[in-house]
């Protein structure tokens, strides 16, 4: 069974290993898109966005955050740019660690700024 499906079975809220699978995941994602691996990584990144969109508690929120950050997935943009102006200055700081990251600063920068 491939690493992610292992990881995946803890990807529930509660579990106690929810968090380390959501950064796992977003690691292995990030890795197999370097591979060449794309769909693989894709679909990760889709079920990392599902779980974002799924989380209603604040630590859930940033959990799902991290782990689209550590997936360094640009696809993932869309679900993450409502959290960059989240009323919770950990989830919105969570929000922005997610963002995609042009080659230059200022490109970043601009991307955050036209979102609010």
């Amino acid at each position: 069974m491939p690493a992610e499906g292992s990881l995946g079975w803890h990807v529930q809220p509660g579990d106690p290993l929810h968090t380390f699978a959501l950064l796992g995941l977003g690691t292995i994602s990030r890795r197999l898109r370097e591979a060449g691996e794309v769909a693989r990584a894709d679909a990760i990144v889709a079920g990392l966005v599902q779980g974002l969109a799924a989380a209603t508690a604040v630590e859930d929120q940033m959990d799902a955050l991290r782990g689209i950050a550590n997936s360094g997935a640009s696809s993932a943009f869309d679900a993450v740019k409502p959290f960059l102006q989240a009323k919770e200055p950990r989830v919105e700081s969570a929000a922005n660690r997610a963002t995609p990251r042009p080659a230059s600063t200022s490109s970043h920068t601009d991307m955050i700024m036209s979102t609010r």
